[in-house]
């Protein structure tokens, strides 16, 4: 892939080396590349869902209006000759439809029910590419045994997963980190997946209800234990597989946050470099962090060391 030098937030990196993908569980979030780019490329900013679901806290038709006369000038301009039946369907009726898919799709919520922390969100299954390789807590993941990841929970925590197309539910127990795709919440084993129902489906839209906190422990190869008890919050802020890229986006991250550090990952796609800001008791002081990164644009989310 051709690297693209481009500015993120006064930022210059290279574009096509930060989107590396994430085999199988997810793809590595990164910032997002500069508008000029994302239009040239035909994303709508934020993309189109994200684009509708603001739309729908405004005036909806005289958004709809908007789109339909911009629209309608760029084709004059262009000498093309566009109905209005044509230009109606094209920037109104299919934005409506993917505003209407979008205000329907699960969004990731928490609550408290009966003095136990819930979540709702979607649910994923992961298994050929990591089976037989470390998890978070370094055991080793066997994708015929019940467990899953998850990115913010205690490691060792016990949690009941019902999946809500169909009712079926299990518990297992937190052992690796992820899913890092947003709006999804738990990323299990293929035999938990099979119990639920939701092999075949892949990702479908879940509840996870937490039972017990773990005592986030971690394990050597031969089952001892090598440490435990200390966790901390922090919020990943970019993934990269050149490291000139990590090392930048660090410096600009430290002239507002602190502390700002790199953490090696690496699978079958090579050597990654996540870049993360803060270490934090609790997850709420994480949040705080993550709307300020939000709000300067970039895609960042919250995980636990």
């Amino acid at each position: 892939m051709t690297s693209i030098s481009s500015v993120v937030n006064g930022l210059t990196i290279k574009t096509a080396s930060s989107y590396e993908p994430h085999p199988n569980r997810s793809a590595e979030l990164t910032p997002k590349p500069p508008l000029s780019l994302r239009l040239r490329s035909g994303q709508a900013p934020g993309g189109i869902s994200t684009l509708w679901k603001r739309g729908a806290r405004g005036d909806f038709l005289n958004q709809c209006r908007f789109i339909f006369k911009t629209a309608h000038k760029c084709a004059v301009c262009s000498g093309e000759q566009v109905s209005y039946w044509k230009m109606l369907v094209l920037f109104v009726l299919v934005p409506f439809l993917l505003w209407i898919s979008a205000c329907a799709a699960p969004r990731e919520q928490v609550r408290i029910e009966e003095g136990h922390r819930v979540e709702y969100g979607l649910a994923s299954w992961y298994g050929a590419d990591f089976h037989g390789k470390l998890t978070a807590n370094g055991e080793v993941y066997d994708m015929y045994k019940i467990s899953a990841a998850h990115k913010t929970l205690p490691l060792g925590s016990r949690v009941r997963v019902t999946n809500q197309k169909n009712g079926k539910s299990v518990v297992l127990r937190i052992n690796d980190r992820g899913p890092f795709v947003e709006g999804r919440i738990i990323d299990l084993s293929y035999a938990a997946a099979s119990l639920l129902g939701m092999a075949e489906d892949g990702v479908v839209p879940a509840r996870v209800e937490t039972i017990e906190l773990g005592d986030n422990k971690y394990y050597a190869p031969n089952g001892a234990v090598v440490s435990s008890g200390s966790m901390f919050y922090t919020v990943q802020v970019g993934s990269f597989q050149q490291k000139e890229n990590a090392l930048t986006l660090k410096n600009t991250l430290e002239s507002r946050f602190e502390p700002v550090f790199i953490r090696e990952w690496s699978n079958r796609a090579g050597l990654f470099y996540r870049v993360r800001v803060g270490k934090f008791s609790t997850e709420a002081d994480a949040d705080n962090i993550l709307s300020r990164l939000l709000k300067e644009h970039f895609t960042a989310f919250v995980t636990a060391e």
